[in-house]
């Protein structure tokens, strides 16, 4: 048995010289970098906000019951020896004339509330009516004590009434709306009962009409070789370059955020020596963006993992190939991982994991947010304004060389036509995938590239994942490159594909 290899592929510098940034680029900088910090003020305020008015049920639930104990100890029992009083109140009960009733409910009632309000019942109607019913029955039995209890019990009666009424405005006004926004969850078959689709005519539409449904901005994410099938009654855009004479596939599978486009810089070298594919992913480039209630009736999700493995599979078929080498960046690598986990064997010849990263979901607070009015418009204005720009901006070693038309796809993509909604409905897609447990399903040989200053994935989960392939991966890291090796070093990514993937044509 070997051990996993570990190799760093040489970059040259190409003589470049030094020029020095001119004055007129320095002050662009500065305002740029002013208005990236108001922009960030302005995303933590609301945050803050959000964060305050989400949390107002449960925190009305917690200070009902410290509140009418204060209540009850200090203003009921006026000028009263605390043993006497207790005495009175606990021992010489009178529904009339005691407030223990009161302090006892109180209580329960914050217990009971304060779980309806938590977060893993947010999503469930019965929280919605067992939280009403509750409220309701708190000022129902107020009015009622109320009617033949006596005035010293005026101030805890008046505080208990206040907190109930509190706990039903915060109810009715915030927590409702989380709980009946709509969640959808994805089984390990992919299906999943509630999630709306795209209509598409029973006929394939025509490229211009597919094109212009999305918007201008889709002008550039078009490249000359765009095509478009049909699967599932979903539109999926592809590029396809068929080599005369090997018999060699490559399949590209893009990351989270990314699209046919992201891999532009490696086209043309794949081209020259195999069989080229890739496709956008449903809500990704230019493929379809199912969301609201449109086809109801169909059960399969096309955001989960789990159908992103059955797409890949079905627009292989449709293009008539039967094995390939499959490259997967990011959330793509994770894909590639379990293709060649579950795919027949003869499907994968080879899989090449590009900044791996296991986690395929949102991140629960980012699920949470996405659940209020506030918290969505406060997510996609921030992914559209600042937050796409920062990661990009991390995931290259020096950002300043990002190339213009780059950015410029990353930009487009984000304002294609529905965009937002595709967005949210992948936030809710609830799945959760391990594919690095599984490693030792995987029987073909296996590359890991990474660049060397990756900040948005780690070395460490690189590591931990070749010690899980053992003998048959292989690690490469590119020098003087970020998260994105196929666009930043597009040499040195190809290079590696051809010595350590496909071996033949190196």
């Amino acid at each position: 048995m070997h051990a996993t290899s570990y190799t760093s592929v040489p970059i040259g510098t190409g003589g470049d010289a030094v020029e020095p940034i001119p004055s007129s680029a320095r002050r662009a900088f500065v305002v740029t970098a002013f208005h990236r910090c108001l922009t960030h003020c302005a995303f933590f305020t609301m945050c803050i906000s959000y964060l305050v008015v989400s949390s107002l049920p449960r925190l009305t639930a917690c200070l009902d019951f410290p509140i009418s104990l204060i209540v009850f100890f200090t203003v009921v029992r006026q000028s009263a020896p605390l043993p006497q009083y207790v005495e009175d109140e606990f021992l010489r009960y009178s529904f009339a004339r005691s407030g223990a009733d009161l302090l006892l409910f109180s209580f329960v009632r914050s217990v009971v509330l304060f779980n309806l309000f938590a977060y893993r019942n947010q999503t469930e109607k019965a929280a919605l009516h067992a939280s009403r019913a509750s409220v309701i029955g708190s000022l129902l039995f107020l009015a009622v004590k109320f009617s033949r209890a006596s005035h010293r019990l005026l101030p805890l009666l008046t505080t208990g009434t206040a907190m109930s009424v509190a706990q039903f405005l915060a109810f009715t006004l915030i927590r409702r709306r989380r709980i009946t926004a709509p969640r959808y969850k994805s089984s390990t078959s992919g299906l999943s009962r509630g999630v709306g689709y795209e209509q598409l005519p029973d006929e394939a539409s025509p490229f211009s009409a597919v094109v212009d449904d999305l918007g201008p901005a889709a002008q550039d994410l078009l490249e000359v070789d765009s095509q478009f099938m049909e699967v599932d009654r979903l539109s999926i855009h592809y590029r396809i370059h068929r080599h005369a004479s090997s018999s060699q596939v490559i399949c590209l599978l893009h990351g989270f955020g990314g699209g046919v486009f992201a891999w532009r810089q490696v086209w043309s070298a794949f081209s020259e020596i195999a069989t080229v594919v890739a496709f956008d992913r449903p809500g990704f480039g230019l493929s379809s963006r199912p969301f609201g209630n449109d086809l109801q009736a169909r059960k399969v999700n096309p955001y989960s993992f789990q159908y992103a493995v059955t797409l890949t599979q079905a627009v292989l078929a449709n293009l008539g190939i039967d094995r390939a080498v499959f490259i997967g960046h990011c959330t793509g690598a994770s894909l590639a991982m379990t293709l060649a986990m579950e795919s027949h064997p003869s499907l994968v010849q080879a899989i090449g994991l590009v900044s791996f990263t296991e986690s395929t979901t949102m991140p629960a607070f980012v699920r949470s947010m996405f659940r209020t009015k506030l918290g969505k418009a406060v997510i996609i204005q921030l992914v559209r304004t600042e937050l796409a720009q920062v990661t990009l901006r991390r995931s290259w070693y020096d950002p300043s060389r990002i190339p213009d038309d780059v950015i410029r796809n990353y930009n487009s993509s984000l304002i294609l036509r529905h965009w937002s909604e595709a967005l949210s409905e992948m936030v809710n897609v609830a799945e959760h995938h391990h594919c690095m447990d599984r490693c030792g399903e995987i029987k073909c040989p296996v590359v890991i590239i990474q660049g060397t200053d990756d900040r948005l994935s780690s070395w460490a989960e690189q590591k931990r994942l070749a010690t899980s392939l053992r003998e048959r991966a292989h690690v490469s890291r590119v020098p003087f490159c970020g998260h994105n090796p196929q666009e930043e070093q597009p040499a040195a990514f190809v290079d590696v594909v051809r010595r350590f993937l496909l071996p033949g044509n190196s």
